[in-house]
């Protein structure tokens, strides 16, 4: 699982393919989706200001690609305190 050094008060920008963005994605933290309905488009950035409470280990970040029921894949990033 891939890594990513975040620092508290930062920006995180996740791009994703054009294919991905055409069937639709939803970032996910934890367990909290980012946004209400799926993104459509190939950028998407927040955020994630308290990193404090981020375990050692860090927390999980999904790209959910796919709408409703209908999931295509999933991609697992897991941000840490840098």
């Amino acid at each position: 699982m891939a890594r990513v050094p975040i620092v508290p008060g930062d920006t995180v920008g996740i791009s994703v393919d054009p294919k991905v963005a055409d069937a639709g994605w939803t970032p996910v933290i934890g367990q909290q989706r980012l946004t209400s309905t799926p993104l459509d488009t190939t950028y998407y950035r927040f955020t994630y200001p308290d990193l404090q409470e981020v375990p050692a280990d860090g927390v999980l970040l999904q790209i959910v690609a796919g709408r409703g029921e209908s999931t295509k894949g999933i991609w697992v990033f897991r941000l840490d305190r840098a």
